[in-house]
């Protein structure tokens, strides 16, 4: 009988010594993206700034395995702005309350295994921990993969949103909800 390696994947706050694993991978989904033709993350942002504000505000969390960081991304709990108003389409959920998640990324040499499918369960999990109705997310129009990603899992696309403030000021989005199940 042939062995196979089973690693563990865990979810869990992200640290400062985190900071750099987590820029490492904005910036090899940054290059990724350009190779596409998307000019989402172009700009320089998100970067390990982006993930040390994270760590202070306590939003942050990364998937670790075998003590290798793997996948990042932001969990917010207190509202999103760019989501105040969507155009074109309308959210699942009106004031009930969500958690947004940004900065999605997941290693280059282990896209396609499984690990989005495990983060977004672990995003389920801490919403509906958190009381939440429902998750929102926005990405760039032209990111397929992320599209196809959050589709496969369940989100639906609802309008568009733009972006306020920094360095992607006024940019447009598309903007996906994703009721949660209640658990009893």
């Amino acid at each position: 009988m042939e062995e196979k390696q089973v690693f563990r994947m865990i979810f869990r706050h992200s640290r400062p010594e985190d900071v750099p694993a987590i820029g490492m991978l904005f910036d090899a989904a940054r290059v990724s993206m350009a190779a596409l033709g998307i000019d989402q993350w172009q700009n320089g942002v998100p970067n390990g700034n982006n993930a040390a504000e994270d760590v202070m505000r306590g939003i942050g969390r990364v998937g670790e395995e075998d003590g290798e960081i793997i996948a990042a991304y932001s969990f917010i709990t207190d509202g999103e702005p760019d989501y105040d108003r969507i155009y074109d389409g309308a959210w699942l959920t009106d004031e009930t309350p969500y958690a947004a998640v940004h900065r999605v990324t997941v290693a280059q040499h282990r896209r396609g295994s499984g690990v989005s499918t495990q983060m977004m369960e672990e995003i389920f999990r801490e919403a509906r921990a958190g009381g939440f109705a429902s998750v929102r997310i926005d990405t760039h129009e032209g990111n397929i993969p992320m599209r196809r990603m959050l589709e496969k899992q369940g989100f639906v696309y609802c309008g568009v949103v733009y972006l306020r403030g920094g360095p992607d000021d006024g940019a447009k989005r598309v903007g996906y909800e994703k009721l949660l199940e209640v658990e009893a």
